[in-house]
């Protein structure tokens, strides 16, 4: 009898991992789509340069935007010199134009009040978080489109753009978001 008790045993076993390999599998597989869908969105406004402009919070409707380049240079631009400072240690000065984000939040309604954070998408997935509070306090946190005097390029072009979050205050450029394509708030 603990012969064949063994056996059971080893067959729940196998059963038992087989099933978890399925399961995972097809939450490996749910993801992956979702993440694709995201994907080829986010590609979408890059190319169309667009910047996805999307607001939601427990006491607020969520609410989304599509931004342009026009829709941007109807704003005040201003130009600012920054120091980019690399991963690799790079150091170099530049002269961008571009916009507040806090002049862009507020161009659609986007009140400090309602938001504690403002979650910025680059188009390779990469995201920078920052307090809102920050963002509406200081004149240091910008979304540039010109770079001395021309538009930023694209990544097909070695470039940066076409949008490109820059803060002024940051030692090292820690936080900086090359290729924006959204920006969320909660």
């Amino acid at each position: 009898m603990t012969d064949k008790k063994a056996k059971t045993t080893f067959k729940r076993s196998h059963l038992i991992v087989f099933l978890s390999c399925l399961v995972l599998s097809a939450l490996i597989g749910v993801t992956y789509y979702l993440q694709t869908d995201q994907r080829t969105s986010a590609l979408a406004y890059y190319e169309d340069q667009q910047i996805s402009l999307r607001a939601a919070s427990p006491d607020t409707v969520g609410r989304d935007y599509v931004v342009s380049r026009s829709d941007l240079m109807q704003l005040q631009t201003q130009t600012i010199s920054a120091t980019r400072r690399t991963s690799t240690g790079e150091v170099s000065e530049h002269v961008y134009e571009g916009i507040l984000l806090r002049d862009l939040l507020k161009a659609y309604h986007l009140a400090e009040d309602d938001f504690e954070q403002a979650i910025i998408s680059a188009v390779d997935g990469y995201q920078t978080i920052l307090p809102l509070q920050r963002i509406y306090e200081q004149d240091h946190v910008f979304l540039v489109f010109i770079e001395n005097g021309l538009p930023l390029r694209d990544r097909s072009q070695k470039g940066d753009g076409p949008y490109m979050l820059v803060i002024l205050e940051e030692a090292f450029s820690q936080s900086w978001c090359k290729y924006v394509v959204e920006v969320s708030l909660q």
